[in-house]
């Protein structure tokens, strides 16, 4: 059970390292629902010949990729946002009731994860430096989906005032984040991409370390912000995950 009180920059970092750490089984595998079918998909297109039926393949795979993402990710995240806070009150849950919660959720966090996808590209769009502060105050918005049964454009809104004040901070995570796992998952690629069944499947792993990562880096940022600007403690934290569904007997 981790108190919940104003952090650190780096106390956010070292309590989500230390919850994934303690965890990994958990949150990992949780991540793993959006990746493994890709890895699957991958494997099965190796080593086809005919350079017609690759480029078929090979624009199927990418819609679909597009389309598993779009899906899966929101939700694999909120079933992340499930566990970490989960954690914080001392209940680990299984994965599948991190997903029966999720699962609950999943028309808004899908639509609330597009709205703010659509909203960071078209900041980016414009004048880049609005891509980025949005990028980086959106951060929570699954949790506040999760936690706060917000969603669209409120759920956003809550993302971005709950993060004012804290922006350096959260950018400098998220550029931590970055630095650790794209560098990782290419080398993955460019190391291990042409080997059969362990490429994709290292592949898949690490991604999933860094979704495991992110989401707890996001549940953590969620509740320090939380905490400081309205100074919910663990009782408060206790009556946001009462509405959520009971754990399966």
């Amino acid at each position: 059970m981790y108190e919940i009180r104003p952090l650190r920059t780096g106390e956010v970092l070292d309590r989500a390292l230390r919850i994934v750490r303690d965890h990994a089984g958990l949150l990992v595998g949780t991540a793993l629902l959006p990746y493994a079918p890709m890895a699957v998909l991958e494997e099965l297109t190796r080593g086809m010949d005919d350079p017609a039926a690759m480029s078929r393949t090979t624009a199927a795979l990418v819609l679909g990729s597009i389309a598993l993402a779009t899906v899966l990710m929101p939700i694999a995240s909120g079933a992340i946002t499930v566990a970490v806070a989960r954690v914080h009150r001392g209940d680990a849950p299984g994965m599948g009731e991190a997903y029966r919660e999720s699962l609950a959720l999943a028309l808004p966090l899908v639509g609330t994860s597009i709205l703010a996808s659509l909203a960071v590209l078209l900041g980016a769009v414009a004048l880049v430096l609005p891509g980025i502060y949005l990028g980086v105050g959106l951060l929570v918005v699954t949790p506040v989906v999760v936690l706060e049964r917000s969603a669209g454009t409120a759920a956003m809104g809550r993302s971005l005032h709950l993060l004012r004040g804290r922006m350096w901070g959260a950018l400098g995570l998220l550029a931590l984040w970055t630095a650790v796992f794209v560098p990782a998952s290419l080398a993955v690629t460019l190391g291990l991409g042409q080997v059969p069944v362990l490429g994709p499947l290292a592949n898949a792993l690490v991604q999933s370390l860094a979704l495991a990562v992110y989401g707890s880096l996001t549940t953590v940022l969620y509740l320090d912000a939380a905490c400081r600007k309205e100074g919910i403690d663990d009782a408060h934290l206790a009556q946001l995950l009462a509405p959520l569904s009971p754990p399966l007997r």
